[in-house]
C-alpha cells in the first residue's frame, strides 16, 4: 500500500488584481506514519509560503492507495 498527502492550499492573491486561488498538491508516502507528519507539519491557518508564495489556509488529508489506484493515479497525471 501507499499513502498519498493531497493538501489544499489557498493562496494570497495580488489585492490589487486577484482573488485568491485554490491549487491541489499531492504527494507519495510509503506509510502512513510519515503521511502524517508531513500533515501535520504542513497544514493549519497561516503556515507562511509554498513557492514563494503567500498561504491564508492548507488543509490536507492522508489516503491509502492499493497498487492499482497507484497505477490509476499516476496513469490520470501522465495525461
Amino acid at each position: 500500500m501507499k499513502y498519498v498527502l493531497l493538501i489544499a492550499a489557498v493562496f494570497a492573491g495580488d489585492h490589487t488584481a486577484s482573488e485568491p486561488s485554490l491549487e491541489l498538491i499531492l504527494t507519495a508516502f510509503d506509510n502512513r506514519t510519515s503521511c502524517e507528519e508531513t500533515k501535520a507539519k504542513s497544514t493549519g491557518i497561516g503556515k507562511g509560503e509554498i513557492r514563494g508564495r503567500q498561504v491564508l489556509r492548507i488543509v490536507g488529508v492522508c489516503q491509502e492507495l492499493s497498487e492499482k489506484g497507484v497505477a490509476q493515479l499516476k496513469e490520470s497525471l501522465n495525461r
